[in-house]
């Protein structure tokens, strides 16, 4: 550590990879005696369009589940390639917003998984396939190592991804693929101030010859921080294997393990002018020492100046998590026009997040399943004959028929989404009382004492462990959905093209409260009420999805278009399921709640956007602005 003394600030980066060698080749002097000079051209080896920092050098399928360039999809989309990622530091969803408007996010007690876009925390994909299992914008850190490119849509997502309840936008990662030219290998460190340190390996390469081929990444993460006691620990890993058995047929797997300890930052309590410019304080203690009902009141008693690396959080408060997933991306072209594409992916989450101020969660676990098959449609109708023209045996006699052509071009993505989700989470939360905590006095005595009394009973397997049955959070759901869909372009010559699109989300729900037995069992000891009625309930939901699009396309550099989209979606509280909340009946009991209905299941979202698109300097300038409308409900984290 002796480091951090001599260089208090350094950060040091060391890298070992392949790179290709510029070869320079001899010319032999001419023989042709005139003494001229010889003519030399120079060419360049074109940027991989994964390196480039234009976003019209690649097509993306993430907006529509369609191959096209971002200049003709009619969607406020910015595309981010692995250069950029590299170039500006991308190691947290915050910092997006040096890349791309309107997606601030914000602190998220310092542990933001999704990003929020306009507004809104947002959907996650792995290429193309939604993953998450949260509703607050909480969760495990995320590796960039395994990001190739990121596909950022703002607004909500079209029929192929079906509804959802963040509707401000979402964000696909495309991971990154194996090597089949050669084996290639990277290691790389980051060292730096407050104790950071960072380390990746990253290889792969061809096992079979244009056949089969891998990669393989290990990121690991040992970092402290500027405020005391917050840490982070990762060990990633992932993996990918493509193979190539013929011209007509592809299989893609890729898969992430990801094992983390990690602690939330509540910042600041007590917050006034003075202490944002000056650092001054107000101490003071609460009112009673049995803090009960969430109440944040507490005597002042001095001002004082405060270290600005202390929080809210007892120095045992920590957050463990492992996180699995897997996906198997299936290609099998039936002839140049068509093909069929299978999207699979499972995913499984386990979690532990520890808060003493009043809040803490177990979700163990949380599982994910989606299958989707689609039928990719790519043709062209002509309408009308091309210009005839015959000529007599003299080559005089010359006569020309001139006919209308007019060519419609279909693209149609028709599919089947098959989606399966199943939630356990115990939450332990009724207030989060963070203004009565004095951080002049040892952040160990930050303890909700009544804690354990307000309602929460022991988590049966879990030592030490509580959680508050009927509180409106703790939940045990199952979620199933089956959804057609059908997506098609229509092109009418070069000039415009309609994008219209159709789904229906047929979701079935059950949700249980895991903690109800154990609650009767504990009441008396504990103090809280036992429970009556069911300790479940069933529903079925059906939620539409449409969006139109017409494009206008002016000229080869210059693209106007219009988007309306309509969706309906549920909305789950926090993990991604549906608690049943409860009311006392004043004698020492409670009922539960069934899952709410009406409004609730049918979330409704509704987006009006124009935009325009120029691609200008040859191709090296590209601009794109978007105005628009839309109509939602604010997701709050309660569900």
């Amino acid at each position: 550590m002796w480091i951090r003394y001599l260089l208090p600030s350094i950060s040091a980066v060391m890298s070992i990879f392949v790179l290709p060698v510029a070869r320079s080749q001899y010319i032999p002097p001419s023989d042709s005696g005139s003494g001229l000079l010889q003519s030399i051209t120079v060419t360049g080896e074109q940027i991989p369009s994964n390196e480039s920092v234009l976003p019209t050098t690649q097509n993306s399928v993430a907006p529509y589940g369609l191959d096209l360039n971002i200049q003709d999809t009619p969607r406020n989309v910015t595309t981010l390639s692995r250069t950029e990622l590299d170039d500006i530091h991308i190691h947290d969803v915050r910092d997006f917003s040096k890349l791309t408007n309107s997606s601030y996010t914000n602190t998220t007690y310092g542990a933001p998984a999704n990003p929020a876009i306009r507004g809104q925390y947002t959907d996650v994909l792995i290429n193309g396939i939604r993953e998450g299992l949260t509703s607050d914008g909480t969760g495990l850190p995320i590796d960039f190592n395994t990001v190739d490119s990121i596909d950022i849509l703002k607004g909500p997502p079209g029929v192929v991804y079906g509804s959802s309840t963040y509707v401000g936008g979402y964000v696909n990662y495309n991971t990154k693929q194996p090597y089949f030219d050669r084996l290639r290998g990277s290691i790389s460190t980051t060292f730096g101030s407050y104790d950071t340190y960072r380390w990746n390996i990253d290889t792969g390469g061809p096992l079979l010859p244009k056949k089969l081929a891998f990669r393989f990444i290990y990121s690991g993460e040992n970092s402290g921080s500027y405020y005391a006691n917050i840490l982070t620990q990762v060990h990633s890993f992932y993996g990918a294997l493509t193979w190539i058995p013929s011209d007509q047929y592809s299989l893609a797997f890729n898969g992430s393990l990801q094992f983390v300890k990690y602690a939330e930052n509540f910042g600041f309590n007590r917050v006034t002018q003075d202490l944002i410019d000056h650092g001054k304080y107000i101490t003071g203690f609460a009112g009673s020492e049995n803090i009960y009902g969430g109440s944040n009141l507490f005597f002042p008693t001095g001002i004082i100046t405060l270290d600005r690396s202390r929080h809210v959080s007892n120095p045992d408060d920590f957050s463990y998590g492992r996180k699995f997933y897997g996906q198997i991306i299936q290609t099998l072209v039936l002839k140049d026009n068509a093909s069929i594409v299978n999207n699979t992916f499972f995913e499984y989450v386990n979690r532990n997040v520890k808060s003493s101020n009043a809040y803490s969660e177990l979700i163990d676990p949380a599982i994910h399943f989606e299958n989707r098959t689609e039928l990719h449609l790519d043709f062209s109708t002509t309408v009308g004959k091309n210009t005839a023209i015959s000529k007599g045996p003299d080559e005089k006699n010359v006569k020309a028929s001139s006919f209308f052509t007019f060519i419609i071009n279909n693209k149609i993505n028709l599919g089947l989404d098959i989606d399966y989700k199943e939630i356990n989470a115990i939450d332990n939360y009724y207030a989060e009382v963070l203004n009565v905590w004095d951080l002049s006095k040892p952040l160990s005595s930050i303890h909700y004492i009544n804690y354990y009394g307000s309602g929460a009973v022991p988590i049966p397997g879990r030592s030490g462990m509580f959680g508050a049955a009927g509180d409106g959070y703790t939940n045990h759901s199952r979620i199933f959905t089956i959804a057609p869909f059908y997506q098609n372009i229509l092109g009418f010559g070069d000039h415009f093209s309609l994008l219209a699109g159709i789904r229906r989300d047929i979701i079935w729900i059950n949700s249980q409260d895991p903690l109800y037995s154990a609650t009767n069992a504990a009441s008396y000891t504990y103090g809280t009420e036992r429970f009556t009625g069911r300790k479940g309930d069933n529903t079925i939901v059906l939620d539409p999805n449409f969006n139109v699009s017409p494009t206008f396309k002016l000229f080869k550099w210059l693209t106007i278009y219009f988007t309306h989209n309509y969706s309906q979606s549920i909305n789950p509280g926090l993990a991604g399921g549906f608690a049943l909340s409860s009311s006392s009946n004043g004698n020492g009991t409670r009922t539960l709640s069934n899952i709410p209905v009406g409004a609730n299941l049918h979330q409704v979202s509704q987006l009006f956007e124009v935009g325009a698109k120029a691609n200008l300097v040859d191709d090296k300038f590209f601009v794109n602005a978007a105005l628009f409308s839309q109509e939602r409900n604010i997701k709050e984290s309660t569900g």
